[in-house]
């Protein structure tokens, strides 16, 4: 699926590090979205996107945005990591790579293309950006655009 700016975001449901069960539809009406997909826990580039996320986890806050994490890796393997960098936004598991599929963004290796997606409170993505696996999304044009669509 080649999804683009304004298409309706594929629903999902996903468990967290935590146990906790997320929709996506579920913040329909009032709630923006932050989708970030990324290759892999414990390699260095995704342990630095993901700690940058935690660090600016206020301010994405601040902005009306949840951030929802996704890879092909265990709740198992989430949660040690989570703990190990405390973490304390949902890595939801995307084990049997449906979420990936949905969004176009599995490659052919079994693991998802570092790619962010911004979900507006009318379940329409509002924003793409993929980057190569070596580089990863910049927090603050992400909280730029989400301040734009408040």
């Amino acid at each position: 699926m080649n999804l683009q700016i304004d298409d309706i975001a594929p629903d999902f449901s996903g468990e967290d590090q935590f146990g906790n069960t997320y929709r996506l539809n579920s913040f329909s009406g009032w709630r923006t979205v932050v989708i970030a997909f990324y290759p892999y826990d414990w390699s260095p580039i995704c342990s630095l996107q993901m700690t940058e996320i935690q660090r600016d986890l206020d301010l994405y806050k601040n902005a009306g945005a949840l951030i929802i994490a996704i890879s092909a890796d265990s709740a198992y393997s989430h949660k040690s990591w989570a703990e190990k960098h405390g973490f304390k936004f949902p890595l939801i598991s995307d084990y049997d790579r449906m979420i990936a599929s949905a969004y176009g963004v599995l490659n052919e290796k079994g693991f998802a293309e570092r790619t962010v997606f911004i979900v507006g409170k009318d379940a329409r993505i509002k924003y793409i950006r993929s980057c190569k696996t070596s580089e990863r999304p910049s927090n603050e044009s992400l909280l730029k655009i989400l301040h734009e669509l408040k």
